[in-house]
């Protein structure tokens, strides 16, 4: 989505693929990252943009590991205070969890990745893995990095969401709830409810 405008039919969507959408919609939900909710409320001059204007958010860098042996490490998941990881974790051993291999995801702490937000997978790779291997992990059989440039929130907003009933328009997230997954779901799910009592 590159645009959004309000309309006597309702609210008009233009993206990027398809151009402008056939449908008018009756609200519109904004349930994407601060930094990219912004720009599209801007254009609306709409008093929600000073709202998602104020938040800074950060990247993570996370690597997803394989081995076809089990790891002789003696921890499932494990904060790490040091380094450029913030957190482990023996995916591979969550409850349901059933495979023929062992996994791990690896996250970089955020001021590490936001020091390598424009790094390419195969820059940060090598440093993030001899990381591990400090803490006992040996060279995986597979390996692949991802980098969530809106992973987390410097100082999240606690408001649960946002939602105008004169426009329709309403915003919700992790970032307007506290930072955390629960509150990305809870946000949601509030809003919805405000939605669905108009």
């Amino acid at each position: 989505v590159i645009s959004v405008r309000k309309t006597d039919a309702g609210w008009s969507v233009t993206t990027l693929e398809q151009g402008d959408m056939k449908t008018a919609f009756d609200a519109l939900v904004l349930a994407i990252p601060a930094p990219q909710a912004t720009p599209l409320l801007a254009t609306l001059d709409h008093p929600f943009a000073l709202h998602t204007a104020c938040v800074k958010m950060v990247g993570s860098w996370t690597l997803m590991l394989a081995y076809q042996k089990n790891q002789a490490i003696g921890f499932d998941a494990a904060f790490v205070n040091q380094g450029p990881l913030r957190w482990v974790a023996r995916d591979s051993s969550k409850p349901g969890r059933k495979s023929d291999h062992e996994t791990w995801v690896l996250q970089a702490s955020a001021a590490w990745s936001e020091r390598h937000i424009e790094a390419t997978s195969s820059d940060v790779i090598p440093e993030l893995l001899a990381a591990f291997r400090d803490l006992g992990g040996a060279e995986p059989d597979e390996c692949s990095a991802h980098r969530w440039r809106y992973a987390d929130t410097s100082t999240p907003l606690m408001d649960r969401f946002f939602w105008d009933d004169h426009s329709k328009l309403g915003i919700c997230g992790d970032w307007i709830n506290g930072g955390k997954v629960e509150g990305a779901w809870l946000s949601g799910l509030n809003l919805s409810a405000s939605i669905n009592n108009t």
